[in-house]
C-alpha cells in the first residue's frame, strides 16, 4: 500500500538530491475509459464516436479491433486499482465515459449505473490512499452529438457544460481535474487528418472550429468549478500534448520553423489559457493562408475580448503528455519542458503522461525500462534547471485498445491477454522498475534489469517459388542454367483470411471495391494453393524444373530449388494504414519482417528477393491508383515510395548479409522489371528520349543499387518541373551520402522481369501545372511486342550498367518472369511461339553478347489471380477449372514444351421396389427470405438479414441479396402452378415476421403482409395443396436484433405476441405449423460463429442463451395455439406416444384425431411442431470413445434443441459438458443456462409431431480434452469430424450418405419414443445444370432410405418435403448454389422458372409413390400417420395492387364556382424547379459535390428505385430549350434555385468555379431577353457536403459561409435579378434534414437538431438581406424574401382545444420560421411547450436555442416580400400529454392530424396522400396577412403530383380550384398577393421519390438520354390564364 501524499501541488519542496526527485513528488498510473472499460453498451451506457466508428467502419481499426470489452475494467475496476496500488504509486488517473453518465450526450437523461460505477471506483482508489486523478473526457463523444456537428458546433459548450456539472455533483473525491485530454489530437485529428473518430477530413477549417469550441468549453467548466464547487478544495486544468521540435540546422528559417510548429500543435491551446487568444504566429499564419485561398476572412475563429478574457487563467496547473519526438530521445522531453516554463512562466507541471510501446506480447519489456530510465533522468534535468514539474504519469497501467492501431500497441506495465475472456493481467518486467522509482523517489541503475534485446518484431508470412528444367537445349544452355516457372502468393494461394493470415492490401479493396476488379473477381480463393500446395509441387516436379519460386521444404525433397520473393505487391493493409510505402518507416517494418523471414526460413532457400517489380507498385499503386491501394497521388506518391522501398530493399540485404549469409550461404538482390524502349527514329531527341523513359522507368529504381543514387537525369527532370511548379524543393526525395553508400551494391545477382517493348519518341514540354510522372519524363511511347525485341537489345546489345565497386562486371542476371497471356486455351501454341522466340534471344544473349543470365523463370505455373483483370487473362502452363470446386489444374499443350526445354459420378445402389404408404406427404419447400424479395415493399420491415447484406455486403459470396431473388412476393401466382403441375401434396413455406409486423412488435400490424400470405394459401387450398407454414426461418426484424436478439429472453414473450396474430389472422386455413426452422443455425450460426445473420459471434455463450429463448419462444407459440385456436380452427388433440410395443397395425389408434377425407387423402387437422436439423454422425471406429464422441455430438447438435420438448429438460451430456468446461474456465456456474422446473414442464411435450431437415453425415472421432480457454460451443462438443474418402459428394462439398438419413430416422425413433417425423428439408446442390441427373440420383437414393427407415425399422415417417420447389438465395452462399428442381435466371428481371429433369422424376414418383419405373410393391400400411398436407404454393408473394380511387382519368374534379374575376395586370404568373432537381451535371465543370449528391452516392436505397439526381433533366446543358419552353407558355417569371456546390465547389468562398457562375449568367440573359423575369431561390436543400462535415445547419458557423456565398451571387448576378429568396422551405432542410432524417443529410436528432438548424438559418437568411440591403440594393434595385412553405390546419372541431391546437401546429410549422422574421423572436407558443417538454424531459434549460436581443433586433424585419409554397391541408385535433421520454418535434407541438374522408387525395411519396383542399389554400394567406400585417405574398410553389399521363385533366382541375381560391384571398379577404410560380415546369427529380411523382406542365422522358419534353394538356390552359388573366373561358371582370 502506497504511502499518502501529504500535499496537494502547491506544497511540492522543490530542491533535487542526489538525483532523486523532490520529496513530495507524485508518480502514478493512467488510463483512459473507452481504452479500459468495455462494456461498450452496458447498463445504459450509449454509443460515442469510436463505437459507431469501429462498428460502421471496422477497417478504420488495425486488425478490426474494437474497444467493445477492451481490458473489461468496467467489470475489473478493483483488480486494476489494487494492481495501481501495488505499484507504490500516489495518484491514479482516469477518465469518464460522458456516454456512460449521459446516454444521449445531454444532460435529460443521466445513467445512475454508470455514475455509481465513478462512484465505486473513486472509493476503491482512496481505499489505497492514492489520489484520484479524473479526466472529463478524453476523446470518446458521444455520437448523437456528433450528429449535430461535434465540436465543431457552439453549441457543444452547454452540452459540456451540463456534463461537467453532473460529474462534479455526484463523483466526490477526485482531487485533480482534467476538462480533456490531449485538445490537439481531438481537434487535429478527430476533425482535420481523419486519423482519429469522428474521422472527419477537413484540414485547416473544422480542426480550427473545433480548438475555438474546445477551449470555450473548458473554460466554462473551469469557472463553473471554481464557482459552485469551490468547497471540494479540487484543482482543474487541461492536458496538452506535443512533441520537441528540434530545429534541422542552425539557419534561422529553421529555428523560426521548429517554433512555430510548437505554437500550432501546442500554443494553440496553451495560449489563450495561459497568456490570452492565440499564438500570434498562428493568428498571422493562418490569416495569410486563408487570404490567398479567398477566403473573406480568416480560417481561425476570432475571439471576442470577452472571450479571451474568460478563457485566459483557466488552469491550476498544466498538464502535459510527451511520448516521442518522432524516434526516442529524452533530451527532447528536458527542452519541451525548459519551453514551456520560457513560454508560459513558472507554472506546476504535471506530467500526465508519458510511455512506450512494444508490439509484442513479451513479458521482457527491456525497452520501457530503458525508455523510462532515460526520461525520467531528462525529468530530473528538467528540475535541475528550474522547471517546476510536480508528478509523472507512466501510461500506461495495463496494455490496452490504442485507438487505430487497436491491441497491436502495448503500453502496459501490466500485459494483457486480449484472447483469454477473463482479460487476465500479468506483470511485465518494468512493474518492479517503476516501483523501485516511486517507492524510492531515485532512478535504479538499468543493468540490473536489462539484457540485451532480441528482436520482437512479428512472423510474417512469405513465400517461395523457383523452378528448373534438366535441360531445354543442352546445345546452347549452360549445364547449370535454371529453368523455372513462378507464382505468387496472393495471386495463388487464397486461404485469404485462413489460420491467423492478416489482411493485405488487395484482401482489403477487393473487400471494399469489388469493381475494382474485372467481373468483382477477388483472390479469396485463387488458385487454393494454401491447401493445393503439395499437388502444385508434383506439377513442377512433372516439369523437370530444378527451381520454383515458392514452397519450401517440398520442393526441397523434389529437387526443386526455392527462389523466395519477400514481397509481390500484397503488403499488410495495416501497414497501409499508416501510408504504406510513402511512410519512410515502412523501410524498418521490412527489415523486421525480413529477419524473420531470414531466420524462419532461411536454411533452405538460396535465392532471396526482396521486392518484385518496385515499379509497379509504386507508379500503379500510389501515383495512378490501378493497383491496390489505389492511391492516385501522381508527380509525388510514386517518388516517396521508391524512395522507401529502395531503402527498405537496402536493409533487408545488410540483415541478410551481415546476419545470415554466413550460415546459410544464399544470394540475395531485387526484381526489377522493364519494358526496352526503343527510339522511334534516330534523331537525338528521340534516342535522348528513349533514354530517358529507361532510366524513369528501370534506372529510377535500380540505379540506386547498382551505381549509387537517383539517375543524374531523372534528379535533373524532376527538378526542373518541381521549380516550374512552385514546388520550392524537388519532388524527387533526396538521398543523404551516407544512405546512397548503404543502398549501393546491396545486390548478388540482376532479377528481371520482361514482357513487353515500345517505340519511344521525344514529346514537347507540357505546361506546368498538377505534378505528374509523364510530364516529368517527357516522351510519346508506341507499345510492342516484338518476341526477340526486348532479350536481344535489353540484355546484350545495350551495355550493361557499370554497377560500382562490387566484384561483378557481369552481373549474374536471373529473369525472373517472362509469359503471355491468352483466353485460357489448352491447345496454346502461341504461347510455344512466345517462348521459342524469348528463348532464343536469351541464347543469344548468351553467346553473342557474353551476359551472364544464369535462369530463366516462366510466368506462370498456372492460370491465376491477374490483379485487377481477376480471372480474365491466363498466364499459366497449367489451366485452372474455376468451375470445378477442386480447382482442376489441367495441363496445357505448352506443359509438354517446357518440359523437354528444361465431377464425381453418384453412388446409386438397387432401388427399393417398395411403395410409400397411401397417405404419405410429398412435398417442396421453400422459406420467406430466400424466395420472396420486395424487401421493403408494402410497409414490410428491415430483418436481420436485410440489415447484414446492406451493411456488409461481402458478409454474402459475390455481394448476392435478396432484394428480388425469385420476386415470388409478386410471382405467386405462377409458383402456385409449379406446384400444381408437380402434383405435390404440400407446400411448406414461412412467413415474414418482419411483413407482418415491420417493428417486429405487435403494436404494428402490415395489413399488405397479411393479405399476401391469405391470398397464398387460399390459391394453395383451392388448388388442394395444403399449407405447412413456419412462423420463423432465420429472418426475423432486426429491431428485434437491436434489442439483443434471441440471446434476450424477452424475444420469446414478442415471439408469442406474433404467433397469436399470425393464428388469428391465418390459422382457419393452416393446419400445419412449424415455430421455427433449424433454431441451431439461428443460434450457432447466428450467434455463436456468427455465419448466419445477424453475425454474432459469441460462441460457448450466445448459442446457449438463444437456445433457451427459442425453446421457450416455441412453447409459448404451441401453447396459445392448443388453448385459443386448436379447437376453434378444428384442430385436434395432441399426439400421445404408445406405451410399449407398437405395431404397423396399431398406429392409426394412436391418435385421438378426427379425420376428413381430401381429394382421396386422409388429413388430420391442425398440428403445430417445429424443424430442428441434424447431420447423421457415424463413429469413425468401433472404439467406445468414438462412439461416445459420436452420441455427444448428436445430443449437442439435435439433444440440445429436441430433449426439452419430447423428453424434457437439457440432455444430460450436454450438461455434464458444458458444465465441466465452464469450471475449467473460471466460469462460477456453467454457461448453460439454467432450465427451472417450471420451465421444463412448460416446454416438455410441446409437439404434435417431430419436424427434422437432414442433408449430409460425418464420421466421428474422439479427441483429447482442449485446454481451457475461451468459452467454444466446438470444445464442449469435444470430436473431430472427418468425411470418408470414399463417401462421394455434392457440388458443395457435403457428403452424400443415404444410410445416414436412415439411421438417423431410427435415432430419433429410439431417443424420443417414435414420434410422427416429418422429414422438412432433404436436398442437392448443384451448379443450376437442367440435367439435374444428380438431383434424380440422390433423391432416389435417399427416399429409397427412407423407405427402408419406414419398412426395415418402423420409423413412423409421415411425410416428405424435399428442398427446394427452385433455385433461391442461399443465404451466404447467396446465387453460387442450386437446390431447385426449377431453375431460377437471377439475370432476368422477370426471374423465369424452368423446370429440370428432376422435375418430371419427382411428379412421377408423387403420382405412383414409386421410385421406379416398374410396379412396385404396395403397402397395405394405411394411415401411417394421418398428417396429409395436400401441397402448397412457394411462398412468394401476393401482387399488392394500390387502390387508388380514380374516375375514369379525373380522380376529382373542382366543384365550387370558378372566381370570374380577372387577376391584377400587374400579376406575376410563373414557374419553378429547383437546381438539383432538374440540372444534372453533378460533377460537371468543376462543381463540387452537395449533401444529395453525397447520399444518393453512399446510400442509394434512400432514394426510390435507387434513383439519382446526377443527369436530372439534364438542365444544364438543355437550358436554351428550356427558356423557349418557357417563352411559349408566356410566363412572366422564372424561379429556380442555384447550386451552391457549383458557384462554391468546397462551400467555402476561396475558390470560385467560374464555369458555375457562367452558367447562370447565361441563363439569367437569356430569361431577361425573353421578357422572363427570374426569381432566384440560394438555397433549395442542396448544400455543400464539406459544410455538412463540419456539422451542417445545426453548426452556427454555416451563418457566415452563407453570408459569403450570398455576397459572391449577388455581386456577380446581381445586375439581372430582382426577386430573390435565400431559402426555400427551411423547415424540410431542418426538420426532415435533422429532424427525422427524412432529407439529406438524413441526420435523426428530433427535438434537438431541428432547432439548432432553424437558428442557423435565419441567422445566414438575416446575413444575406443585410449585405444585399448594405452592399447591393442601392445599384440593383432588388426585393429579398425567404420561401417558407405550410399546409392550411383546419381545427377539426370547434371545440377551443382543437382551435388552440391547430392554432399551435401554424405557429410550429409556420410562425417558428416567419415569426423571428415578420414579428421578432420565437413564437411564444413555440417557446412555452419546448420549454415545458424539456424541463419534463431533465433538461435544465429549453432545447430552443435562444436568440438574443441583438439577434431579435437584426433578423427582425428581414424581408420585402412573403414567399409561401403550400400543397395541401389537414384537420387537427388536441392530444393528451405524451410521456416525458425523448425528445420528439411532434410531442412538443402535441397535436393530431387528420384528413376528412371527404377531401379529394392526390397520391404523393412525402406523405400517403395529400389532400385537395383549395380553400385550404385561401385561409393560409388570409391567416398570413392577419398573423404578418398584411405583407406582399407570393406564392412560389403550389402544384399537383399525378401518373405520366399526357390528358392530364387533373392537374387542370387543381390549377383551377386553387387559382379561383387565389382570386377570393385576393378580392374578398383583401390579401396583397402579387404573383403564383406554379409547380413545376417539368418533370423532375422529387427529392426520396425520385423519378416516381410527376409534378410537371411538361413530361420529362427519363429513360431516354436526350431528355426530351413534351407538353401535357395543362400547358395550354396555363397559357391560356397566363395570356386572359381568367379562369374561365368567358369573358372574366377585369
Amino acid at each position: 500500500m502506497a504511502a499518502k501524499p501529504e500535499h496537494l501541488l502547491g506544497n511540492l519542496v522543490a530542491s533535487v538530491d542526489n538525483r532523486k526527485f523532490p520529496k513530495g513528488f507524485l508518480f502514478g498510473v493512467a488510463t483512459a475509459a473507452y481504452q479500459t472499460e468495455g462494456a461498450w453498451n452496458e447498463d445504459g451506457k450509449g454509443e460515442n464516436i469510436w463505437d459507431y466508428v469501429i462498428h460502421n467502419n471496422p477497417t478504420y481499426i488495425r486488425n478490426n479491433d474494437t474497444a467493445d470489452i477492451a481490458c473489461d475494467s468496467y467489470h475489473k475496476y478493483k483488480e486494476d486499482v489494487k494492481l495501481a496500488a501495488d505499484l507504490g504509486i500516489q495518484h491514479y488517473r482516469f477518465s469518464i465515459s460522458w456516454s456512460r453518465i449521459l446516454p444521449r450526450g445531454s444532460a435529460d437523461l443521466i445513467n445512475t449505473k454508470g455514475i455509481q460505477f465513478y462512484q465505486n471506483l473513486v472509493k476503491e482508489i482512496l481505499a489505497y490512499d492514492m489520489i484520484p486523478v479524473g479526466t472529463l473526457y478524453h476523446w470518446d463523444l458521444p455520437q448523437p452529438l456528433q450528429e449535430i456537428g461535434g465540436w465543431t458546433n457552439p453549441e457543444m459548450v452547454r452540452y459540456f457544460t451540463d456534463y461537467a456539472r453532473i460529474v462534479f455533483e455526484n463523483i466526490d473525491g477526485v482531487r485533480y481535474w482534467a476538462t480533456f485530454n490531449e485538445a490537439k489530437m481531438v481537434c487535429r485529428h478527430g476533425y482535420g487528418s481523419g486519423y482519429y473518430a469522428p474521422a472527419l477530413t477537413l484540414d485547416g477549417t473544422a480542426d480550427y472550429m473545433c480548438s475555438y469550441v474546445l477551449l470555450k468549453s473548458h473554460a466554462a467548466a473551469y469557472h463553473m468549478y471554481k464557482k459552485d464547487f469551490a468547497h471540494l478544495s479540487g484543482k482543474i486544468s487541461i492536458v496538452l500534448d506535443g512533441q520537441w521540435c528540434e530545429p534541422a540546422t542552425s539557419r534561422t528559417e529553421d529555428i523560426e520553423a521548429a517554433e512555430r510548429r510548437l505554437h500550432f500543435e501546442f500554443g494553440i491551446y496553451a495560449n489563450p489559457i495561459f497568456l490570452g487568444n492565440w499564438p500570434k504566429v498562428v493568428i498571422d499564419r493562418v490569416k495569410f493562408r486563408s487570404e490567398r485561398e479567398n477566403f473573406t476572412k480568416s480560417r481561425l475563429p476570432e475571439f471576442t475580448q470577452e472571450e479571451i478574457d474568460t478563457i485566459n487563467g483557466t488552469f491550476d496547473y498544466l498538464g502535459y503528455n510527451n511520448y516521442l519526438t518522432n524516434y526516442i530521445v529524452p533530451w527532447g522531453i528536458r527542452k519541451y519542458l525548459q519551453w514551456i516554463k520560457k513560454t508560459y512562466g513558472d507554472v506546476d507541471i504535471f506530467i500526465v503522461e508519458n510511455g512506450v510501446s512494444e508490439t509484442g506480447t513479451t513479458l521482457e519489456d527491456d525497452i520501457r525500462i530503458q525508455f523510462y530510465a532515460d526520461y525520467l533522468n531528462a525529468i530530473l534535468d528538467a528540475i535541475e534547471d528550474g522547471v517546476k514539474i510536480v508528478a509523472y504519469t507512466a501510461w500506461s497501467l495495463i496494455d490496452n485498445f490504442e485507438w487505430t492501431d487497436g491491441y497491436s500497441n502495448r503500453f502496459g506495465l501490466y500485459h494483457v491477454d486480449f484472447n483469454h475472456p477473463n482479460r487476465t493481467r500479468t506483470p511485465k518486467k518494468s512493474v518492479d522498475f517503476y516501483r523501485r522509482i516511486a517507492t524510492t523517489l531515485e532512478i535504479p541503475d538499468v543493468s540490473e534489469y536489462l539484457k540485451p534485446v532480441k528482436s520482437t518484431a512479428p512472423t510474417l508470412h512469405c513465400y517461395v517459388n523457383t523452378l528448373s528444367a534438366d535441360d531445354i537445349n543442352t546445345n546452347y544452355f549452360p549445364d547449370d542454367f535454371m529453368f523455372g516457372v513462378a507464382t505468387s502468393s496472393y495471386q495463388v494461394e487464397g486461404g485469404w483470411d485462413a489460420d491467423g493470415k492478416g489482411e493485405n492490401i488487395w484482401d482489403h479493396i477487393t473487400h471494399t471495391n469489388p469493381s475494382y476488379i474485372k467481373n468483382e473477381d477477388n483472390g479469396d480463393i485463387a488458385c487454393d494453393h494454401y491447401h493445393k500446395w503439395k499437388e502444385d509441387v508434383q506439377l513442377i516436379k512433372d516439369l523437370g524444373l530444378n527451381h520454383y519460386r515458392n514452397l519450401i521444404k517440398e520442393l526441397k525433397t523434389n529437387n526443386i530449388e526455392p527462389v523466395v520473393t519477400l514481397h509481390h505487391w500484397d503488403y499488410p493493409q495495416p501497414l497501409q494504414d499508416i501510408g504504406g510505402w510513402t511512410n519512410v518507416l515502412m523501410a524498418d517494418y521490412f527489415a523486421d519482417y525480413a529477419r524473420v523471414a531470414f531466420q524462419e526460413l532461411g536454411e533452405d532457400v538460396k535465392f532471396w528477393s526482396t521486392f518484385n517489380e518496385p515499379k509497379q507498385s509504386c507508379q500503379n499503386g500510389f501515383s495512378k491508383g490501378s493497383l491496390a491501394p489505389a492511391i492516385k497521388s501522381p508527380g509525388i506518391g510514386e517518388y516517396m515510395c521508391a524512395y522507401t522501398m529502395i531503402l527498405a530493399h537496402a536493409k533487408a540485404w545488410h540483415i541478410y548479409d551481415e546476419e545470415f549469409r554466413s550460415t546459410q550461404d544464399g544470394k540475395i538482390s531485387i526484381v526489377l522489371n522493364s519494358e526496352w524502349a526503343e527510339p522511334g527514329s534516330n534523331s537525338t531527341d528521340d534516342v535522348e528520349a528513349a533514354e530517358r523513359e529507361l532510366q524513369f522507368m528501370f534506372g529510377l529504381y535500380g540505379n540506386a543499387i547498382y551505381n549509387g543514387n537517383w539517375p543524374q537525369l531523372v534528379i535533373d527532370r524532376i527538378g526542373f518541373r518541381s521549380k516550374g511548379e512552385n514546388f520550392t524543393l524537388s519532388r524527387l526525395p533526396e538521398f543523404t551520402e551516407d544512405q546512397i553508400e548503404y543502398i549501393k551494391g546491396t545486390y548478388d545477382y540482376f532479377g528481371f522481369n520482361s514482357y513487353r517493348s515500345a517505340y519511344i519518341w521525344d514529346a514537347e514540354e507540357e505546361p506546368f501545372g498538377e505534378p505528374s510522372y509523364e510530364n516529368d519524363v517527357r516522351i510519346t511511347r508506341k507499345q510492342q511486342n516484338n518476341t526477340k525485341f526486348v532479350f536481344a537489345v535489353a540484355l546484350g546489345r545495350k551495355k550493361t550498367p557499370t554497377l560500382g565497386k562490387r566484384e561483378f562486371q557481369r552481373p549474374p542476371i536471373l529473369i525472373t518472369e517472362n509469359g503471355l497471356d491468352d483466353d485460357g486455351r489448352l491447345e496454346d501454341d502461341d504461347r510455344i511461339e512466345y517462348y521459342t522466340g524469348y528463348l532464343s534471344a536469351v541464347l543469344d544473349a548468351i553467346f553473342l553478347d557474353n551476359v551472364n543470365v544464369i535462369g530463366y523463370t516462366a510466368w506462370s505455373l498456372m492460370d491465376n489471380f491477374e490483379w485487377t483483370y481477376g480471372y480474365s487473362r491466363h498466364y499459366g502452363l497449367y489451366y485452372v477449372n474455376r468451375s470445378s470446386e477442386d480447382l482442376e489444374r489441367i495441363p496445357k499443350k505448352s506443359v509438354d514444351f517446357y518440359k523437354k526445354r528444361s465431377c464425381h459420378s453418384l453412388f446409386v445402389k438397387a432401388v427399393n421396389t417398395r411403395a410409400f404408404p397411401e397417405d404419405f406427404v410429398f412435398g417442396v419447400a421453400t422459406s420467406s427470405y430466400q424466395i420472396e424479395g420486395a424487401w421493403d415493399a408494402d410497409g414490410k420491415g428491415e430483418n436481420v438479414w436485410d440489415h447484414i447484406v446492406h451493411t456488409n455486403p461481402s458478409y454474402v459470396i459475390n455481394e448476392d441479396n435478396a432484394d428480388v431473388t425469385c420476386d415470388s412476393y409478386h410471382k405467386w401466382e405462377v409458383d402456385v402452378e409449379l406446384l400444381k403441375d408437380l402434383g405435390v401434396h404440400s407446400y411448406r413455406f414461412s412467413l415474414s415476421w418482419a411483413r407482418i409486423l415491420p417493428t417486429g412488435f405487435a403494436n404494428k400490424i402490415n395489413e399488405p403482409g397479411i393479405t399476401y400470405y391469405k391470398n397464398l394459401i387460399k390459391a394453395l387450398k383451392d388448388n388442394g395443396i395444403e399449407p405447412v407454414v413456419t412462423l420463423h426461418h432465420w429472418d426475423f426484424p432486426q429491431s428485434l436484433q437491436d434489442i439483443g436478439g434471441w440471446p434476450n429472453p424477452k424475444l420469446a414473450d414478442h415471439f408469442a405476441d406474433y404467433a397469436r396474430i399470425v393464428f388469428r389472422e391465418l390459422g382457419d386455413g393452416v393446419k400445419y405449423w412449424n415455430t421455427f426452422n433449424e433454431p441451431r443455425a439461428t443460434c450457432q450460426g447466428g450467434y455463436g460463429d456468427g455465419r448466419n445473420a445477424p453475425g454474432i459471434k459469441s460462441p460457448g455463450v450466445g448459442e446457449y442463451l438463444c437456445v433457451r429463448t427459442v425453446l421457450l419462444a416455441h412453447a409459448k407459440a404451441y401453447h396459445i395455439y392448443d388453448e385459443e385456436f386448436r379447437s376453434a380452427q378444428n384442430g385436434t388433440q395432441k399426439y400421445m406416444p404408445p406405451q410399449g410395443p407398437m405395431y404397423p397395425e396399431e398406429i392409426s389408434d394412436l391418435y385421438c384425431m378426427d379425420f376428413t377425407t381430401n381429394n382421396g387423402f386422409v388429413s388430420a387437422l391442425g398440428m403445430i411442431g417445429l424443424a430442428l436439423n441434424s447431420d447423421w454422425d457415424e463413429p469413425a471406429s468401433n472404439h467406445t470413445a468414438d462412439i461416445e464422441a459420436a452420441e455427444r455430438r448428436m445430443q449437442f447438435a439435435l439433444g440440445l434443441y429436441a430433449n426439452p420438448i419430447f423428453n424434457g429438460g437439457w440432455p444430460q451430456a450436454v450438461i455434464d459438458r458444458v458444465g465441466f468446461r465452464s469450471e475449467g474456465e473460471g466460469f462460477s456456474q456453467s454457461r448453460l443456462p439454467v432450465l427451472s422446473d417450471e420451465e421444463i414442464e412448460y416446454i416438455n411435450g410441446t409437439y404434435d409431431y417431430f419436424g427434422i431437415n437432414h442433408y449430409a453425415s460425418d464420421l466421428v472421432r474422439d479427441i483429447d480434452e482442449p485446454d481451457f480457454d475461451t468459452p467454444s460451443y466446438d470444445l464442449d462438443v469435444r470430436i473431430q469430424k472427418l468425411t470418408d474418402p470414399d463417401w462421394n459428394e455434392t457440388y458443395c462439398g457435403r457428403s452424400i450418405v443415404p444410410w445416414g438419413q436412415r439411421k438417423l430416422l431410427k435415432w430419433i425413433k429410439d431417443t424420443y419414443n417414435n414420434p410422427p417425423i416429418v422429414i422438412t428439408e432433404n436436398g442437392l446442390c448443384d451448379d443450376g445444370s437442367l440435367e439435374d441427373n444428380d438431383r434424380i440420383y440422390y433423391h432416389t437414393e435417399y427416399l429409397s432410405a427412407v423407405l427402408d427407415a419406414i419398412y426395415e425399422d418402423e420409423v413412423n415417417v409421415i411425410g416428405y418435403i424435399a428442398w427446394s420447389l427452385m433455385d433461391n438465395f442461399e443465404w451466404s452462399s447467396g446465387y453460387s448454389v442450386h437446390f431447385g428442381f426449377y431453375h431460377v435466371d437471377f439475370s432476368d428481371d422477370d426471374r423465369p422458372r424452368t423446370a429440370k429433369k428432376s422435375v418430371d422424376f419427382y411428379k412421377n414418383l408423387i403420382a405412383t409413390r414409386c421410385l421406379s419405373d416398374e410396379e412396385c410393391t404396395k403397402s397395405q400400411w394405411r394411415n401411417v400417420v394421418s398428417f396429409k398436407v395436400r401441397a402448397l404454393v412457394t411462398f412468394l408473394c401476393y401482387k399488392y395492387v394500390y387502390v387508388i380511387l380514380w374516375c375514369g382519368r379525373i380522380f376529382f374534379s373542382f366543384v365550387g364556382a370558378v372566381n370570374t374575376n380577372a387577376f391584377p395586370e400587374d400579376f406575376l404568373f410563373g414557374l419553378a424547379t429547383s437546381s438539383y432537381q432538374i440540372e444534372g451535371g453533378w460533377d460537371a465543370d468543376g462543381k463540387g459535390e452537395n449533401v444529395w449528391d453525397h447520399i444518393v452516392h453512399t446510400k442509394p436505397t434512400y432514394i426510390k428505385n435507387n434513383d439519382t439526381g446526377d443527369v436530372a433533366c439534364d438542365a444544364y446543358h438543355k437550358w436554351e430549350e428550356d427558356v423557349e419552353l418557357l417563352k411559349d407558355m408566356g410566363v412572366k417569371a422564372y424561379r429556380f434555385s442555384l447550386s451552391w456546390s457549383r458557384i462554391l465547389p468546397t462551400g467555402f468562398a476561396n475558390k470560385i468555379n467560374e464555369p458555375g457562375i457562367t452558367y447562370y449568367k447565361n441563363l439569367i440573359k437569356a430569361l431577361k431577353d425573353n421578357g422572363i423575369e427570374p426569381v432566384v431561390t440560394l438555397h433549395h436543400w442542396d448544400f455543400p457536403q464539406p459544410l455538412q462535415d463540419i456539422g451542417g445547419w445545426p453548426n452556427a458557423d454555416l451563418a457566415d459561409h452563407f453570408a459569403d456565398y450570398a455576397r459572391i451571387v449577388f455581386r456577380e448576378l446581381g445586375d439581372g435579378v430582382k426577386y430573390w429568396n435565400t431559402f426555400n422551405e427551411p423547415k424540410a432542410t431542418c426538420q426532415s434534414g435533422y429532424g427525422d432524417g427524412g432529407c439529406a443529410p438524413g441526420i435523426k436528432s428530433t427535438g434537438i437538431g431541428e432547432y439548432l438548424c432553424v437558428r442557423t438559418v435565419l441567422l445566414a437568411h438575416a446575413k444575406a438581406y443585410h449585405i444585399y440591403d448594405e452592399e447591393f440594393r442601392a445599384t440593383q434595385n432588388g426585393l429579398v424574401a425567404i420561401a417558407l412553405n405550410s399546409d392550411w390546419d383546419e381545427p377539426a372541431s370547434n371545440h377551443t382545444d382543437d382551435i388552440e391546437a391547430a392554432e399551435r401546429r401554424m405557429q410550429f410549422s409556420l410562425g417558428l420560421y416567419g415569426n423571428p422574421i415578420f414579428n421578432g423572436g420565437w413564437p411564444q407558443v413555440v417557446i412555452d411547450r419546448v420549454a415545458f417538454r424539456s424541463e419534463g424531459e431533465g433538461f435544465n434549460k429549453s432545447r430552443l436555442p435562444e436568440l438574443s436581443d441583438d439577434e431579435i433586433e437584426y433578423i427582425k424585419g428581414t424581408y420585402d416580400y412573403f414567399a409561401i409554397n403550400h400543397y395541401g391541408s389537414d384537420l387537427v385535433r388536441d392530444v393528451a400529454e405524451s410521456d416525458f421520454d425523448t425528445p420528439n418535434y411532434n410531442l412538443d407541438m402535441r397535436i393530431q392530424s387528420l384528413g376528412d374522408p371527404d377531401w379529394n387525395h392526390t397520391f404523393c411519396g412525402w406523405s400517403v396522400s395529400t389532400v385537395i383542399v383549395p380553400w385550404g389554400q385561401r385561409k393560409l394567406l388570409k391567416w398570413i396577412k392577419d398573423t404578418y400585417n398584411n405583407p406582399p405574398i407570393m406564392i412560389t410553389e403550389n402544384g399537383l403530383c399525378s401518373d405520366d399521363s399526357l390528358e392530364d385533366d387533373d392537374r387542370i382541375s387543381f390549377f383551377t380550384g386553387y387559382l379561383s381560391a387565389v382570386l377570393d384571398a385576393i378580392y374578398e379577404d383583401d390579401v396583397n398577393v402579387i404573383g403564383y410560380t406554379a409547380w413545376s415546369f417539368m418533370d423532375n427529380f422529387e427529392w426520396t421519390n425520385g423519378y416516381s411523382l410527376r409534378f410537371g406542365f411538361y413530361q420529362v422522358d427519363f429513360t431516354d438520354d436526350d431528355r426530351p419534353r413534351t407538353a401535357r394538356k395543362s400547358v395550354d390552359f396555363y397559357k391560356n390564364v397566363i395570356a386572359t388573366g381568367c379562369l374561365s373561358d368567358e369573358e372574366c371582370t377585369k
